[in-house]
């Protein structure tokens, strides 16, 4: 018999068994935490309740075993939603189908906007795992439709990617996430003076080339380097709390801007990408009393936040939409500027190309961004500890200038500066970085808690780089300025340079329009 740990936190262990070329799914209430025994094993008897009504039911795990202390069911093979990213519209109706299914024997899941509970199988079928916190009653109430299926199986069937159309968790799944104990999909919120771009698209007809097209491309950003919604959650949790630790952010914030006075610039639209709070938004306005200028966040809190820095003398617009996907007309803007933010954005060349597009002819392109010294000394504290990476990845100043240079951009002039910061402890840092919102967003970190032992390994290595009675973090921060190309100039790609500009502009030529 073979184990392998799948999941070790404060309610006990998850197993996988293989034993007689068969798996199973063991989880031992047994090892978790002394005050936490009572509440890991109501949550296993519950999903044992819930495994007996689901008894033969295709689609979810089937219960092996419950002795009060280890509950072990069958393992279903398959792949998260998260990384097979499914596109095929059986897939979503078959979750349909299945959540149908659930109901019909009094079950509601209750943590279905949880994207790793939903698998999708070698045949392309889904099946729903975790049942924790699910509901099992033949009577089904009021409060067993206030539980109703909501997340990634309530979706929009679309080209490349279905969006969700409700990404808010059920009731129940809300409260035990504001325990702490389990890490659901964030909430969305609305505003009434905010307008969120939907990324929920059509479903294709049959025959549609310019939908088949637009699924290619938005099939490249499948595998990103970043969790794109860990990143929204990690910020809109950190946006009430978000100004009182960014020092870094202000000072790096104050020499971005101080590279415009070397371009004088009569911005009359101004787009600020990765606003946060809305501080470097107000400065812009200084600098550019007269124009109009667009705060955009991926964080819907962020730019609630923002309000404070937004009066009726110097009021500035708010849009909730992804960096990868500018929710703006062409050559709309004189000035893109971002500070801080395309780091946490997976598809650099993809957030060029948007800004040349939003960009007039001439325009001014000034952004900064984190580069791979970055923490680089609690990544060598973590790398003593795991394999697994627990701080994210950032790009090299060389690779942001080739992308410049391939989007189209002109004259870029790229800089670089270092900034280390000291804290008393390991612990400081780290707090510091949860207050900003700067968590790991690696899709491949470890999804369950980091636990005492490892963390107390982590800060004694850390306590290697004391220096002078103080712990050192190293920040790389790569300063980028250039300008937007004239119609005509040519651009890279993968075969050569591309020249695009619009027929009337052809001199010379003795064709007539007609």
């Amino acid at each position: 018999m073979q184990t392998g740990l799948l999941k070790a936190d404060a309610l006990g262990r998850i197993e996988v068994v293989e034993e007689g070329g068969t798996r199973r799914i063991r989880r031992d209430t047994r090892a978790a935490r002394f005050g936490l025994r009572w509440l890991a094993r109501s949550a296993a008897a519950r999903e044992a309740r819930v495994l007996r009504a689901l008894a033969g039911l295709d689609g979810v795990p089937q219960l092996l075993s419950w002795g009060g202390g280890v509950l072990e069911r069958s393992y279903m093979d398959g792949a998260p939603m998260q990384r097979a990213q499914p596109r095929d519209p059986r897939y979503y109706r078959a979750a349909h189908a299945l959540l149908k299914r659930l109901r019909a024997r009094g079950v509601a899941h209750n943590d279905l906007a949880k994207e790793p509970n939903w698998l999708q199988r070698a045949d392309g079928s889904p099946a729903v795992v975790d049942f924790q916190i699910a509901w099992a009653s033949s009577r089904r109430g009021g409060l067993f439709r206030r539980a109703r299926p909501r997340g990634p199986a309530r979706r929009r069937v679309g080209t490349a990617r279905a969006e969700p159309v409700d990404r808010r968790p059920a009731r129940p799944a809300r409260a035990v996430r504001r325990t702490g104990l389990v890490c659901l999909a964030g909430a969305r919120r609305t505003s009434s003076r905010i307008a969120e771009r939907s990324r929920a698209v059509p479903r294709p007809r049959t025959g549609d080339r310019r939908s088949d097209r637009r699924a290619r491309r938005r099939s490249r950003h499948m595998n990103l380097p970043f969790d794109r919604q860990h990143v929204r959650r990690a910020f809109g949790r950190a946006a009430n709390g978000y100004e009182a630790h960014a020092v870094l952010q202000e000072e790096v914030q104050q020499r971005l801007l101080e590279r415009l006075d070397d371009h004088p610039l009569a911005a009359q639209r101004v787009l600020d990408v990765g606003a946060g709070t809305g501080r470097g938004t107000a400065l812009l306005r200084k600098r550019h009393p007269q124009a109009q200028l667009v705060a955009l966040d991926i964080a819907l809190p962020m730019l609630v936040a923002a309000r404070r820095h937004r009066s009726w003398r110097r009021p500035f617009a708010r849009v909730c939409a992804d960096a990868e996907a500018l929710p703006f007309a062409d050559a709309a803007f004189d000035l893109v500027h971002s500070n801080l933010c395309l780091q946490w954005c997976g598809d650099l060349a993809g957030v060029l190309d948007g800004f040349r597009r939003v960009l007039r002819p001439g325009g001014l392109l000034l952004f900064s961004t984190f580069g791979p010294d970055t923490l680089r000394e609690l990544r060598a504290a973590f790398a003593e500890v795991d394999d697994a990476p627990h701080v994210s990845r950032f790009l090299d100043m060389h690779p942001i200038g080739d992308a410049m240079l391939a989007a189209g951009f002109r004259d870029p002039v790229l800089e670089r500066d270092h900034f280390t910061l000291t804290y008393a402890g390991a612990l400081d840092l780290m707090r510091e970085l949860r207050g900003l919102g700067a968590t790991n967003a690696d899709p491949d970190r470890l999804r369950g808690l980091t636990g005492r032992r490892r963390l107390q390994r982590v800060i004694a290595a850390y306590e290697a780089f004391r220096v002078d009675g103080r712990l050192p973090a190293t920040w790389e921060v790569v300063y980028a300025i250039a300008r937007a190309p004239e119609p005509g100039q040519p651009r890279r790609s993968g075969s050569g340079e591309v020249a695009s500009f619009p027929l009337e502009g052809l001199r010379g030529s003795r064709r007539k329009l007609r």
